[in-house]
């Protein structure tokens, strides 16, 4: 089980926060190129960003490979190879 270590209370809850604005093409276009998995692998990593810092530059995820792999419950090289791949 991967523990959310680190992690301070925000600004606003999790309830208060969105996902990225979707369109059809995400539908029509994205998920039958990068497949279903990739696509819900990229959705969950949006609600994993340590958005604690306001004025960040990037979104980072603050997890290993092998804590994210462990979080969406597939192997290492599955995660590299199958899903990594396709949203890089």
């Amino acid at each position: 089980m991967v523990e959310r270590v680190g992690f301070e209370k925000g600004k606003k809850s999790r309830n208060e926060l969105s996902l990225p604005t979707l369109r059809f093409v995400v539908a029509t276009d994205w998920i039958d190129k990068i497949g279903p998995k990739a696509f819900a692998a990229w959705l969950k990593f949006h609600t994993w960003v340590d958005r604690r810092d306001a004025n960040r530059e990037y979104d980072k995820i603050p997890y290993t490979l092998e804590d994210v792999a462990e979080k969406l419950g597939i192997s290492k090289s599955t995660l590299k190879g199958l899903l990594l791949r396709k949203l890089c």
